[in-house]
């Protein structure tokens, strides 16, 4: 009885696992279970392992659709070989029989016919599974953060509400230095792996969770991966102890996603869904993808508070509701 007890309580945990990572849970469970993940470590390590070995699913990536059918027919056409006539019947006809012979013909007009509806198929497909790959894109990105959160609510828990630092001493100047160091304790001491802090989206992402640890400090300064933005250092105790829920982690700055300064419109979203939204982590350890950069009453996320024309890495928060994430 026992046994059957604690395989029905296995099964239900790992349900709750799959359908964590997968995101059909609701916000409220999602945020639950994130908590519970915060004291139970193993569930913690389960979670991690499921992801990773759903991690293959977000690896393809649909072709763009046709910007012109008439062109993609077109195309067929010109480089199609030469289309010939085949006989349907071979046997010689006896002398009573007056049973012509009758020969199959692909015309152009047919051609055309069957081009243009596999073109109208494709046209109607390839949007259709592009969206599937980029809410499996979101899903991924919103898994890294929660994982972010759980990590540093750990680190904070076990060093008696400490934040992870980095001293880097003398002015900070992050549009010419990064400031990603700060996340490095939390990657020795195991609370979170390397690759969670880098968007799904970045292509050609060639690193391994060992390589980056080796020289943690070269991968964190690394310009070719598109990193979450992170709320400035000087404001980001201040946020975890206030009574809002504010942001803390989200992807690419479309600011500074070239790493220089590039004036964008205000409304501009991150580059790193396709300018659809921004996966967003909150200081409540929760994680949800935003369609506008503008939250609480208004505040861009990417900015500063007040007009500034052109930012040189050295602009802070200008208040307690001020979100600023860097990258």
């Amino acid at each position: 009885m026992g046994d059957t007890s604690s395989n029905r309580n296995n099964s239900q945990r790992h349900e709750e696992i799959v359908a964590f990572v997968c995101g059909t849970m609701s916000r409220d469970e999602q945020a639950a279970f994130a908590a519970r993940m915060v004291d139970d470590t193993e569930l913690a390590t389960q979670v991690d392992a499921v992801r990773r070995a759903l991690s293959p699913l977000n690896a393809w990536q649909a072709p763009e659709p046709e910007a012109s059918l008439v062109d993609a027919i077109m195309r067929e056409v010109e480089t199609a070989s030469p289309l010939k006539y085949v006989a349907s019947e071979t046997r010689m006809p006896s002398e009573n029989e007056t049973r012509p012979v009758r020969r199959g013909m692909f015309t152009l007009p047919q051609f055309f016919a069957v081009a243009a509806s596999i073109a109208l198929v494709l046209s109607v497909l390839f949007p259709t599974v592009q969206r599937q790959n980029d809410r499996k894109f979101q899903q991924a990105c919103l898994g890294n953060l929660s994982r972010v959160g759980q990590g540093w609510s750990m680190y904070t828990n076990a060093y008696d509400g400490a934040m992870p630092q980095v001293d880097a001493g003398g002015p900070m100047n992050w549009l010419n230095n990064p400031q990603r160091g700060e996340l490095e304790p939390m990657v020795r001491l195991g609370f979170v792996p390397p690759h969670v802090f880098v968007c799904p989206t970045t292509e050609g992402r060639k690193f391994t969770d060992a390589s980056a640890a080796k020289d943690l400090a070269a991968f964190m300064q690394r310009t070719d991966l598109r990193f979450y933005a992170v709320q400035h250092p000087a404001a980001i105790a201040q946020r975890l102890r206030g009574p809002m829920p504010l942001p803390v982690f989200a992807d690419q700055n479309p600011l500074f996603a070239n790493g220089q300064f590039n004036d964008v419109d205000e409304s501009a979203n991150s580059p790193a869904h396709r300018g659809q939204g921004q996966n967003v982590l909150f200081t409540n350890v929760s994680a949800e993808f935003l369609k506008s950069p503008r939250f609480n009453l208004g505040d861009n996320i990417w900015r500063v508070e007040g007009p500034i024309a052109k930012y040189t890495g050295i602009e802070s928060p200008v208040s307690a509701t001020d979100s600023f994430l860097i990258p």
